[in-house]
Protein backbone atom coordinates (compact mmCIF):
# COMPACT_ATOMS: atom_id res chain seq x y z
CA UNK A 1 0.00 0.00 0.00
CA UNK A 2 1.37 3.50 -0.97
CA UNK A 3 0.99 6.78 1.15
CA UNK A 4 1.39 10.04 -0.33
CA UNK A 5 3.14 12.12 2.35
CA UNK A 6 4.46 16.13 1.46
CA UNK A 7 7.02 15.89 -1.27
CA UNK A 8 7.51 11.96 -1.22
CA UNK A 9 5.64 8.66 -1.46
CA UNK A 10 5.59 6.61 1.58
CA UNK A 11 4.72 2.71 1.98
CA UNK A 12 2.75 1.09 4.28
CA UNK A 13 3.09 -2.60 5.69
CA UNK A 14 -0.18 -5.16 5.67
CA UNK A 15 -0.97 -3.88 8.76
CA UNK A 16 -1.17 -0.14 8.10
CA UNK A 17 2.02 0.96 9.97
CA UNK A 18 4.37 3.09 7.68
CA UNK A 19 7.44 1.26 6.65
CA UNK A 20 10.62 3.15 7.95
CA UNK A 21 14.61 2.39 7.82
CA UNK A 22 17.52 3.92 9.52
CA UNK A 23 20.94 3.46 10.59
CA UNK A 24 22.48 3.25 13.60
CA UNK A 25 26.28 4.88 12.27
CA UNK A 26 29.24 4.18 14.07
CA UNK A 27 32.67 5.90 13.53
CA UNK A 28 34.77 2.75 13.77
CA UNK A 29 34.58 -1.18 14.13
CA UNK A 30 34.63 -0.34 18.08
CA UNK A 31 31.35 0.84 18.04
CA UNK A 32 32.21 3.89 20.99
CA UNK A 33 31.11 6.55 19.23
CA UNK A 34 27.65 7.30 16.98
CA UNK A 35 26.81 9.68 14.83
CA UNK A 36 23.37 11.86 15.17
CA UNK A 37 21.80 14.26 13.14
CA UNK A 38 19.36 17.55 14.19
CA UNK A 39 15.82 16.88 13.92
CA UNK A 40 13.99 18.75 11.07
CA UNK A 41 10.56 19.39 13.41
CA UNK A 42 12.70 20.61 16.55
CA UNK A 43 16.25 21.94 15.51
CA UNK A 44 17.89 21.54 18.91
CA UNK A 45 17.47 18.00 19.41
CA UNK A 46 19.11 14.78 18.25
CA UNK A 47 17.48 11.96 16.27
CA UNK A 48 19.26 8.70 14.87
CA UNK A 49 19.08 9.11 10.81
CA UNK A 50 15.88 6.87 9.33
CA UNK A 51 13.02 7.57 7.31
CA UNK A 52 10.28 6.02 5.00
CA UNK A 53 10.92 3.37 2.42
CA UNK A 54 9.78 4.44 -0.55
CA UNK A 55 8.10 2.25 -3.42
CA UNK A 56 10.55 -0.39 -5.10
CA UNK A 57 13.09 -0.06 -2.22
CA UNK A 58 13.89 -2.54 0.38
CA UNK A 59 14.75 -1.45 3.79
CA UNK A 60 18.57 -1.96 2.84
CA UNK A 61 18.40 0.35 0.33
CA UNK A 62 15.78 3.01 1.74
CA UNK A 63 18.25 2.66 5.02
CA UNK A 64 21.72 3.27 3.26
CA UNK A 65 19.56 6.25 1.21
CA UNK A 66 18.16 7.93 4.53
CA UNK A 67 21.90 8.29 6.19
CA UNK A 68 23.58 9.82 2.51
CA UNK A 69 20.61 11.99 2.37
CA UNK A 70 20.84 13.34 6.38
CA UNK A 71 23.63 12.51 7.55
CA UNK A 72 25.98 12.87 4.61
CA UNK A 73 27.49 9.59 4.93
CA UNK A 74 28.73 7.12 3.60
CA UNK A 75 30.30 3.36 5.19
CA UNK A 76 29.55 -0.67 5.10
CA UNK A 77 26.47 -1.61 6.21
CA UNK A 78 25.99 -4.61 8.99
CA UNK A 79 23.98 -6.52 11.34
CA UNK A 80 20.56 -5.87 11.17
CA UNK A 81 19.40 -4.88 14.32
CA UNK A 82 15.51 -5.86 14.32
CA UNK A 83 12.22 -3.68 13.09
CA UNK A 84 11.08 -1.26 15.98
CA UNK A 85 7.37 -0.95 16.35
CA UNK A 86 6.46 2.69 17.03
CA UNK A 87 2.52 2.31 18.13
CA UNK A 88 1.83 6.00 18.63
CA UNK A 89 3.11 6.87 15.30
CA UNK A 90 2.25 3.82 13.39
CA UNK A 91 5.37 3.14 12.36
CA UNK A 92 7.62 0.06 11.87
CA UNK A 93 11.38 0.69 11.64
CA UNK A 94 13.75 -1.49 10.34
CA UNK A 95 17.64 -0.58 12.11
CA UNK A 96 21.10 -1.41 10.41
CA UNK A 97 24.38 -0.81 12.06
CA UNK A 98 26.79 1.50 9.70
CA UNK A 99 30.33 2.01 9.92
CA UNK A 100 30.71 5.33 8.42
CA UNK A 101 33.78 5.42 6.11
CA UNK A 102 33.18 8.47 3.68
CA UNK A 103 31.62 11.83 5.47
CA UNK A 104 30.60 14.11 2.55
CA UNK A 105 31.07 18.03 1.93
CA UNK A 106 27.56 18.76 1.01
CA UNK A 107 24.65 15.99 1.13
CA UNK A 108 21.19 16.94 0.69
CA UNK A 109 19.69 17.97 3.69
CA UNK A 110 22.49 19.40 5.05
CA UNK A 111 21.60 18.98 8.55
CA UNK A 112 23.90 18.95 11.70
CA UNK A 113 25.59 15.89 12.50
CA UNK A 114 27.79 15.38 15.27
CA UNK A 115 29.75 12.23 16.95
CA UNK A 116 28.79 11.39 20.39
CA UNK A 117 29.99 8.47 22.65
CA UNK A 118 27.54 6.15 22.84
CA UNK A 119 26.19 6.64 26.63
CA UNK A 120 26.11 10.29 25.55
CA UNK A 121 23.86 9.70 22.63
CA UNK A 122 21.38 7.59 24.91
CA UNK A 123 21.09 10.76 26.40
CA UNK A 124 20.87 13.17 23.26
CA UNK A 125 17.77 10.97 22.68
CA UNK A 126 15.98 11.72 25.75
CA UNK A 127 13.15 12.78 23.28
CA UNK A 128 12.79 9.74 20.88
CA UNK A 129 12.56 6.90 23.74
CA UNK A 130 12.24 4.41 20.76
CA UNK A 131 15.10 5.35 19.35
CA UNK A 132 17.47 4.49 22.57
CA UNK A 133 15.93 1.05 21.99
CA UNK A 134 17.96 0.58 18.79
CA UNK A 135 21.29 1.87 20.67
CA UNK A 136 20.49 -0.59 23.37
CA UNK A 137 19.88 -3.56 20.87
CA UNK A 138 23.17 -2.55 19.05
CA UNK A 139 24.83 -2.91 22.42
CA UNK A 140 23.13 -5.95 24.10
CA UNK A 141 26.00 -8.42 24.48
CA UNK A 142 27.51 -5.98 27.06
CA UNK A 143 24.80 -7.69 29.73
CA UNK A 144 26.75 -11.40 29.68
CA UNK A 145 30.41 -9.62 30.63
CA UNK A 146 28.48 -9.19 33.95
CA UNK A 147 27.44 -11.92 34.68
CA UNK A 148 31.42 -13.60 34.28
CA UNK A 149 31.24 -13.91 37.81
CA UNK A 150 29.24 -16.64 38.51
CA UNK A 151 31.89 -18.70 36.53
CA UNK A 152 34.51 -17.64 38.68
CA UNK A 153 32.59 -18.47 41.41
CA UNK A 154 32.52 -21.76 40.43
CA UNK A 155 35.64 -22.42 39.35
CA UNK A 156 36.55 -20.97 42.80
CA UNK A 157 34.57 -22.71 44.78
CA UNK A 158 33.77 -25.86 42.90
CA UNK A 159 30.58 -28.06 43.60
CA UNK A 160 30.96 -31.25 42.03
CA UNK A 161 30.06 -33.60 44.88
CA UNK A 162 26.81 -34.35 43.33
CA UNK A 163 27.98 -34.80 39.73
CA UNK A 164 28.21 -38.53 39.31
CA UNK A 165 27.27 -39.34 35.93
CA UNK A 166 30.44 -39.99 33.49
CA UNK A 167 32.35 -37.06 32.55
CA UNK A 168 30.26 -35.00 34.60
CA UNK A 169 32.86 -33.46 36.27
CA UNK A 170 34.66 -32.82 32.94
CA UNK A 171 32.48 -30.98 31.63
CA UNK A 172 31.49 -28.77 34.75
CA UNK A 173 35.28 -27.45 34.61
CA UNK A 174 35.16 -27.00 31.10
CA UNK A 175 32.07 -25.04 30.64
CA UNK A 176 32.79 -22.73 33.52
CA UNK A 177 36.70 -22.15 32.06
CA UNK A 178 35.16 -21.20 28.48
CA UNK A 179 32.83 -18.92 30.06
CA UNK A 180 35.62 -17.61 31.21
CA UNK A 181 37.83 -17.15 28.18
CA UNK A 182 34.93 -16.91 25.58
CA UNK A 183 34.20 -13.20 26.04
CA UNK A 184 37.77 -12.22 25.10
CA UNK A 185 37.58 -13.63 21.84
CA UNK A 186 34.11 -11.67 21.48
CA UNK A 187 35.48 -8.62 22.66
CA UNK A 188 38.28 -8.90 20.17
CA UNK A 189 35.58 -9.15 17.38
CA UNK A 190 34.27 -6.04 18.60
CA UNK A 191 30.95 -4.83 16.96
CA UNK A 192 28.00 -6.10 19.22
CA UNK A 193 30.42 -7.33 22.02
CA UNK A 194 32.60 -4.02 22.09
CA UNK A 195 32.89 -2.57 25.79
CA UNK A 196 31.22 0.41 27.43
CA UNK A 197 33.66 2.98 28.74
CA UNK A 198 34.72 1.75 32.20
CA UNK A 199 32.85 4.40 34.05
CA UNK A 200 29.40 3.61 32.79
CA UNK A 201 27.69 2.00 34.86
CA UNK A 202 23.87 1.14 32.67
CA UNK A 203 24.71 -2.10 31.84
CA UNK A 204 26.19 -3.43 35.35
CA UNK A 205 22.92 -2.10 37.25
CA UNK A 206 20.46 -3.65 34.39
CA UNK A 207 22.19 -7.20 34.94
CA UNK A 208 21.77 -6.63 38.28
CA UNK A 209 18.16 -5.57 38.24
CA UNK A 210 17.62 -8.44 35.79
CA UNK A 211 19.65 -11.13 37.53
CA UNK A 212 17.89 -9.93 41.12
CA UNK A 213 14.54 -10.73 39.84
CA UNK A 214 15.52 -13.65 38.17
CA UNK A 215 17.34 -15.16 41.25
CA UNK A 216 14.56 -14.51 43.70
CA UNK A 217 11.51 -14.08 41.62
CA UNK A 218 11.84 -17.15 39.46
CA UNK A 219 14.75 -19.76 41.25
CA UNK A 220 13.60 -19.53 44.99
CA UNK A 221 10.10 -20.10 44.24
CA UNK A 222 10.45 -22.51 42.05
CA UNK A 223 13.33 -24.36 44.57
CA UNK A 224 11.38 -24.07 47.19
CA UNK A 225 8.20 -25.57 45.59
CA UNK A 226 10.38 -28.37 44.03
CA UNK A 227 12.83 -29.23 46.83
CA UNK A 228 15.49 -28.98 44.21
CA UNK A 229 18.59 -26.57 45.19
CA UNK A 230 18.18 -24.74 41.75
CA UNK A 231 21.94 -22.65 41.32
CA UNK A 232 21.76 -22.90 45.25
CA UNK A 233 19.11 -21.08 45.70
CA UNK A 234 17.45 -23.09 48.65
CA UNK A 235 20.97 -24.01 50.37
CA UNK A 236 24.63 -23.38 50.55
CA UNK A 237 26.69 -25.46 48.21
CA UNK A 238 29.25 -27.70 50.48
CA UNK A 239 32.42 -25.84 49.02
CA UNK A 240 30.55 -22.44 49.94
CA UNK A 241 32.31 -20.26 52.56
CA UNK A 242 28.93 -18.77 53.79
CA UNK A 243 27.36 -21.65 55.79
CA UNK A 244 24.65 -21.31 58.03
CA UNK A 245 21.03 -19.20 58.52
CA UNK A 246 21.98 -15.98 57.55
CA UNK A 247 23.41 -17.77 53.67
CA UNK A 248 20.56 -15.76 51.71
CA UNK A 249 21.03 -12.68 53.25
CA UNK A 250 25.18 -12.71 52.47
CA UNK A 251 24.57 -13.78 49.03
CA UNK A 252 22.53 -11.15 48.66
CA UNK A 253 25.22 -8.29 49.73
CA UNK A 254 28.25 -10.19 48.36
CA UNK A 255 26.44 -11.50 44.69
CA UNK A 256 25.86 -7.62 43.45
CA UNK A 257 28.94 -6.47 45.03
CA UNK A 258 30.33 -9.00 42.56
CA UNK A 259 28.58 -7.94 39.75
CA UNK A 260 30.71 -4.56 39.52
CA UNK A 261 33.26 -5.51 40.72
CA UNK A 262 34.54 -8.09 38.34
CA UNK A 263 32.37 -6.77 35.47
CA UNK A 264 34.40 -3.92 35.47
CA UNK A 265 37.53 -5.61 36.01
CA UNK A 266 37.13 -7.83 33.04
CA UNK A 267 35.95 -4.26 31.34
CA UNK A 268 39.13 -2.61 31.97
CA UNK A 269 41.64 -5.82 30.95
CA UNK A 270 38.93 -6.24 28.26
CA UNK A 271 39.94 -2.66 26.57
CA UNK A 272 43.61 -3.07 27.06
CA UNK A 273 43.16 -6.80 26.00
CA UNK A 274 41.96 -4.93 22.21
CA UNK A 275 44.16 -2.02 22.92
CA UNK A 276 47.09 -4.97 22.13
CA UNK A 277 45.81 -7.04 19.94
CA UNK A 278 44.74 -3.91 17.80
CA UNK A 279 47.07 -1.23 18.67
CA UNK A 280 45.69 2.52 19.79
CA UNK A 281 42.83 3.23 17.03
CA UNK A 282 43.92 6.09 15.11
CA UNK A 283 41.96 9.84 15.57
CA UNK A 284 40.00 10.41 12.55
CA UNK A 285 38.80 13.90 11.49
CA UNK A 286 35.29 14.93 13.28
CA UNK A 287 33.19 17.75 12.25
Amino acid sequence: MIKNRQNSIRTKDEDGYTRRAGCICFKSEQEEEVLLVSSCRHPGRWVVPSGGVEPGEDSKEAAIREVVEEAGVRGRLGRFLGEFQNDVNQTRTSVYVLIVTEMLEKWEEDRTRSWFKVDIAKDMLNAKPYQQQYLAKACSGRIHNYLLFGALQAVLFPAVNTRLLPFEVTTYWMQHILILVVPFFLVSCQGPFSLEPVWDFTWATLTFTLFSIYMLLVLQPLGMILHVNLNNMVCPAVSDPFHGPYYRIIACCHQPVLIFVIGKIFCVVGHKFVEVLYGRPQPKKVE
